[in-house]
Formats: structure tokens, sequence, C-alpha cells
């Protein structure tokens, strides 16, 4: 798409017209290059200001092509070059150029390649989007790391900091006594894909449309561009299909947009397994103010917690027929048929937790020995919770239940002593964790976001504010898979029905979550004047929420790789 290809080629420094810059991929390594033919060069001015080093990556795409590489800049008094042979057989190669002491105002970047023998003629050289970095010193001031951390399906009530009664995230609750924990924090959605885009753009599903086979709309600007484009360097690691798949567009704004895909079930990978890939990139970059996003997929299912967690929770006497490899909602829903299946399905999920605990505290050890902990913005939220036959269904997905959507939901700000172990009973949506990490560092929001800026009572300068009610929907092919719900303090109404506009065969639940938590008393006939009070603000919300056009680009085509991966975590369509 036009816009799309505009805004990389404004990230490559002398790209040339339209087409030449996009996302490459050299094996699941996706990042923003620019693409050179084999002989041919580029070059480019660049403005250095008080930066000391250009950093950047280059690979070659081809069948056994081999380039000589080189990348000089300087002007006509001085000049550094970067020389590698490089082959394509192998990852990115990543390299540096010091800016010339000596160097004035603007310098000249130029790359050159040139094919080794006749057959390298038809190769070409990609090279990741240049930037320049000035190394941070870990004794200064400042927060210039974020870490965004995103657990996929770990619903609020199953951890220590939400009430539950097992500590299954010693790590995570360590680091919230030194945070601010949202004790009523929802998402957009029940599925992986729009619930993360949101947290990814400040836009509800219905605006970011990366929802029914659809990946974020290509004029969305994402949270990892507009802090690119303010100096941060910008890497994704991430482990489901729902967000790494080609054409879902989640790599927009990332330098390193990583997929790990693990050994067991088809490619569902353990968190451990990122952190092989993930720790190493951090050790290295700790010198460069970054952006992490890390998409992990423990405790999804299949509960299947790793050696060393197995067994801390279930019960040894158990004698049913639920195993680790059977836990999908497809088999769940003929399988269980006792209170003792049910507890053991969440044993297994609370083992799986305290795993994927103990991955983040392997995170917090390595940004602590790269002395850059006390420095880091660090976000810890989910997408969205499981159900576990509480309101008739396992797993997640077309239902906007309490187990669903309310998520956990914490920010460490370094620095801030004031705001430190806070618990905050105001509700807040993912929607919200845009604007208020751009707002924590003077950034402006793009101009369509529909979450709100917290940044001010997050670094005390302010007390907290009054929140809107919150806000969340879904939509699928599925014949009442029209779902809406509004969150106004204890009151929460949800709305399913065949479509937006559908009212012949609308039906709703009014709860009082203060009182019944759990969501087993429809109040919505005998509190009625509430109920059409809160009628008429979801239907209003709705509104305001929502686009009236669909996507303009097509929905994406899995490859079948993914789609391996995506039915071995239980999906059937993908979303």
């Amino acid at each position: 798409p036009p816009r799309r290809e505009a805004k990389l080629a404004a990230a490559c420094p002398g790209a040339p017209p339209r087409s030449r810059a996009r996302v490459v991929p050299i094996g699941d390594d996706r990042r923003r290059a620019l693409v050179l033919r084999a002989g041919e060069s580029t070059r480019a001015s660049i403005a250095p200001g008080e930066a000391s080093q250009l950093r950047f990556s280059v690979g070659v795409r081809g069948k056994g092509d081999t380039l000589a590489v080189q990348l000089s800049l300087g002007d006509e008094r001085e000049r550094s070059t970067w020389e590698r042979t490089v082959r394509a057989d192998e990852s990115w190669v990543t390299g540096e150029i010091p800016v010339p002491a000596a160097s004035g105002s603007t310098l000249q970047l130029t790359v050159t390649s040139e094919p080794l023998r006749a057959r390298d003629r038809d190769a070409r050289l990609v090279v990741a989007a240049p930037r320049l970095v000035t190394p941070t010193d870990p004794a200064a001031g400042g927060a210039p790391y974020i870490v965004l951390y995103l657990i996929d399906t770990l619903r609020a009530d199953h951890t220590p900091m939400y009430g539950y009664g097992r500590d299954t995230m010693p790590r995570l609750a360590a680091l919230a006594r030194d945070a601010v924990v949202f004790e009523n924090a929802y998402s957009t959605a029940a599925r992986t894909r729009p619930a993360t885009a949101s947290a990814l753009t400040g836009l509800y599903p219905s605006r970011h449309h990366a929802r029914l086979g659809y990946g974020i709309d290509d004029s969305v600007e994402t949270l990892a561009e507009t802090l690119r484009q303010a100096g941060w360097s910008t890497s994704a690691y991430v482990t489901n299909g729902n967000i790494f798949a080609p054409g879902f567009s989640f790599e927009q704004g990332f330098d390193r947009f990583q997929t790990v895909r693990g050994a067991r079930q088809n490619n569902y990978a353990y968190s451990g397994e990122i952190n092989e890939v993930l720790l190493p990139a951090v050790r290295a970059g700790a010198d460069e103010p970054f952006f992490l996003y890390v998409h992990t997929i423990d405790p999804h299912s299949p509960y299947d917690p790793p050696e060393g967690f197995a067994g801390k929770y279930r019960d040894p006497g158990y004698a049913g027929t639920i195993t680790p490899k059977t836990t999908r909602a497809r088999f769940l829903r003929t399988s269980v048929q006792s209170e003792a299946d049910v507890s053991f399905v969440r044993d297994l999920y609370d083992e799986d937790i305290l795993y994927q605990d103990a991955m983040f505290g392997e995170l917090l050890d390595t940004l602590e020995k790269s002395d850059i902990l006390d420095r880091t913005l660090i976000l810890v939220v989910s997408d969205h919770g499981d159900e576990f036959n509480e309101h008739g269904g396992w797993e997640h997905g077309n239902r906007l239940f309490q187990e669903q959507i309310r998520i956990p939901f914490v920010v460490r700000v370094p620095g801030e002593d004031s705001v430190r172990g806070r618990r905050e009973p105001t509700p807040i949506s993912l929607v919200d964790l845009v604007p208020t990490v751009l707002g924590l560092y003077g950034l402006t929001a793009p101009e369509r976001v529909q979450g709100r800026d917290l940044s001010a009572a997050l670094s005390a300068k302010t007390g907290w504010v009054a929140m809107d009610p919150l806000y969340a929907e879904e939509a699928t092919d599925i014949p009442g898979g029209d779902l809406r719900t509004l969150i106004d303090r204890r009151w929460k109404l949800i709305r399913r029905a065949n479509s937006p506009e559908d009212d012949a065969e609308t039906s709703y639940q009014l709860f009082d979550i203060e009182s019944d938590p759990t969501e087993q008393n429809d109040l919505s006939t005998t509190e009625r004047q509430r109920f059409e009070q809160m009628r008429a603000a979801l239907r209003e919300r709705s509104r305001a929420a929502s686009t009236p056009t669909r996507p303009a680009t097509a929905p994406v085509t899995l490859d079948e790789r993914t789609r391996r991966q995506l039915r071995a975590l239980g999906y059937v369509d993908g979303d």
C-alpha cells in the first residue's frame, strides 16, 4: 500500500522511490530495509548531530549468493568505512560506523555491493534502516528504556497482585511492589489479535481493523512508529501466529521483528525459547535507548508446563482422563466430567503461569546485570484471559465476561518514588497504554488515538483522574457473535447481536460486578432504570468507537506453517 511504502521509505536514508523499501525477512527475523540489486549503490545525506555512531544491519537475498558489501560515512575531510563479505545463508549481519570526529553538519552515507561471481549478479542486498546513536551512560539519569511485556492469556485473578491465593508470579509481584498496579484493567477484546493491536495503537478493534482475518490497517500509526521517529531503536519478539503472521502488519515501526518458533506442538514456543533469542539482544543493545515489545504465549492452552514446573500445583492423586496435551477447548467440552477435572485444568494453567513468571524474571535479571533496570519503564499486561467453565465454555473468544477481559496491568515508572506500591482502583483500558507511554516522555500521541493519557498521574504530577466507562467489543461471523460491553464502576452491560446494527435479535445482560464478580445474576429485568441508562450509553460509546468502513486491504491468507502453529494452540480459523 502506498502509505506504508512511504512510511518505510522515510525511515531508510536515500531510499529509491516506491517499493524499494519494505519489511524484509531473513529466516524468522523481519527488518525494515532498503533493497538494492547486486552492484547497485545508493547515497544519502545525514545530519549526525551529537551522535557518535551509525548502526545498521545487512543481509543478502538469493540462492547461495555472496556479495562484498561496503558502507562509508563522512565528507571530503574524513570518512569511516565498514566492509564485509555477506552470504545469503547468513542471518542479518550487524555493523556500526563511527561518526568521523572532524565531520561537519552534513555527512554522506554511501552503500555499495559487488557480486563475487557471475552467479551472484541476481542477488539482492538488504540494508536494515540505519540509525544514528549516542551510546547511553548507565550512570546518567532518565528512563531511556521501555519494555512492554505482554503475557498472552493471563487472567488477572490468577495472579497474587489481584488476590489469588497461590503465589503464581513471585517475580512480577516483587516488581509490583515498586510499581503501580491497576486493580481494574480491561482488554478491548477477548481475542489476541484485536486486543494486542489496541495495546500497540491506542484504538478499539473496529477502528484499527485487526480482526476477522485482517491485520492492523496501514493508515494506523503504531507505538513503535512514534517511538522510532523520536529516536528509540525498536524491536519485537513474538511467538503467536496471530501477531507474527506476515500480512497482519504488527511489524510496523519495528527495526527488528523476530518470530520465535519453538520445538513443541508444531512450533508452539516456550517462553524460555524466546529468552534464548531475546536476552543476548538486550545485552548487546543496552547502550542504546530502546523500545522492546515481548509477546509470550505461556500460559496459553494447551496448558503443558515444562519440567521443573509441572507438578507444582496439580493433585498427585488425580485419576481423571484430562492430560496436558488435551487441555484445548475442543477436547475439554466433552472430556470434563467433574469438578476434579476442572481443578486439574486450573492447576496446569497455574503451573504455566509460574513458569512464565520465572522467564520474566530472567529478563529482569538481564536488565539489572546490564545496569539499566533502574532506568527502564516496564509495562506488564495481558491481551485477555481464559475461561474455565464459569459460563459453560473454555479458553477465550465469543464472550466478554470478567474472566476473559479483566487483565493484569502493572507499570513500573523508574524514579517516581511517590507512586511506588500504589494500587489504583480507577478502571483503565488497553487503549490507554499508547497515549500514556508517549505522555511520560512528552510525546504527542497520534491524532486518532482513542485512549487517555494518564502519564501525569503516573509521574505524580497530578492526582488520579476520573475515567469514563470502559468499553470492549468483539465481532465474529458466528450468529450472535457481535458483542459489546460497557463497564461503569460496579455496573456492566453486555450486548450480544448478529451485527452492530441488528436490534431484532439482540440480548442483554446486566451485572453488578461488585456484589456478583463472577457474573452469575443477570439484573437486566430487575434494574430497569439502570439497564436503560447503560443501554443508551453503550449504544453511544459503540458508535464513537467504531468506523463505518471496512479496511481497504484484503483479508490475510496464512501460510501453512503459521496455520500449523495456530492449530497447535487450539485456533480453528486463526483469529
